[in-house]
């Protein structure tokens, strides 16, 4: 009772304020609070009492704001709204970083000085600049590495390899991640342009999109313009390891080769370095009809003592170009290749990732 008759005075005063200091609902009372502690019983009755009040008022449909003085109404509505403005501005404010902060009181403040209206559309304004600009500064760059670290599958004479690694700086490889968009496409184009523009010997850039999630449109449309700079500037720009549906999307912003794969995309940089250097990769030689020049280049190769050994637990084969000569086996140990030096064309690859996704190295 004394709650109650506290509760009324100061309602009574705070109506002349536009306050209240009412509770919003009858079960947030201390007397529902302190009655029903210890007693479930209590408690049980309290809320379907409550309850019962409540839904007995939105079903009847009484006008029940019609009868209610017009400052208990506003005073209530004032309460919920500065417990939530409490709630939001300043209990929160250990739990969010200062940047979200500030954006919540210039919130607070704008509504306050124009509308409430105008206070929300400012903070998604200001949402929508602020997580643009933090999604431009995700990385993007998996990993940039020069031809003298990364190298196809062929194999080659002393004499080539020594060439590849003098000259490794004229292939530059560039993996990716993440998902390219507007924000981070800006971030990539630069980079790429200032590698292009920075680097005097380069001659094939290849980007990697093994780890990239996707690309939109405004991702396209800056690999197109890095695409002609580096066609104007002499550099062969190659993608490789790009999603099917990524694949398409390229091709339909006028981007039309794609290697099937990084080891491709190597080979051929590797293949226009060696022929600057007088050193191009030649064709195997065929077979001959009695294997005589097969097995003078294997005895001369192991010596002839060696290739005895070899053809007597083995036998001369030849197959045809892109055969591949190991499959998946349990036991990887069951068979051993020797390719015969001139006669021969062998790319080695492993194979890795997982069946959605898989790798060749």
């Amino acid at each position: 009772d004394d709650e109650m008759r506290a509760t009324g005075v100061a309602t009574s005063v705070a109506g002349l304020v536009g306050g209240i200091s009412m509770n919003p609902s009858s079960g947030m009372s201390s007397l529902c609070k302190e009655g029903c502690e210890g007693d479930t019983r209590m408690a049980f009755y309290a809320a379907i009492i409550s309850t019962t009040s409540f839904i007995g008022l939105w079903v009847s449909g009484v006008p029940l704001t019609n009868y209610l003085p017009r400052f208990m109404l506003g005073g209530l509505l004032m309460m919920n709204g500065i417990g939530m403005v409490v709630d939001w501005a300043w209990y929160v404010r250990r739990r969010i970083q200062r940047q979200s902060l500030v954006m919540i009181y210039l919130m607070l403040a704008f509504s306050l000085y124009k509308n409430l209206i105008s206070g929300v559309m400012l903070g998604l304004l200001i949402a929508l600049v602020l997580t643009n600009a933090r999604f431009a500064r995700l990385e993007v760059l998996k990993y940039h590495v020069s031809g003298m670290h990364f190298r196809s599958s062929m194999v080659y004479s002393p004499a080539q390899r020594n060439i590849l690694a003098k000259n490794g700086d004229r292939t530059q490889v560039v993996g990716l991640t993440g998902f390219l968009f507007e924000g981070v496409a800006i971030y990539l184009s630069k980079y790429l342009r200032e590698v292009v523009r920075g680097s005097e010997e380069l001659e094939t850039l290849v980007l990697d999109f093994f780890g990239c999630q996707g690309l939109n449109d405004s991702a396209c449309a800056h690999l197109v313009k890095v695409n002609r700079l580096c066609a104007s500037d002499g550099v062969t720009l190659r993608f490789v390891n790009l999603h099917p549906e990524d694949m398409a999307l390229l091709k339909s912003w006028n981007i039309k080769e794609f290697p099937e794969s990084m080891g491709t995309a190597l080979g051929e940089a590797e293949r226009a370095i060696l022929a600057d250097f007088n050193e191009p990769v030649e064709a195997p030689l065929g077979r001959s009809t009695d294997d005589s020049s097969e097995l003078a280049a294997l005895a001369k190769w192991l010596g002839e003592d060696v290739a005895d050994v070899l053809l007597e637990v083995g036998k001369l084969q030849s197959v045809t170009l892109g055969t591949n000569l190991s499959q998946d086996t349990k036991d990887p140990n069951r068979d051993i290749i020797v390719a015969i030096p001139g006669h021969s064309e062998v790319c080695l690859e492993a194979r890795t990732g997982n069946k959605l996704r898989p790798a060749v190295l």
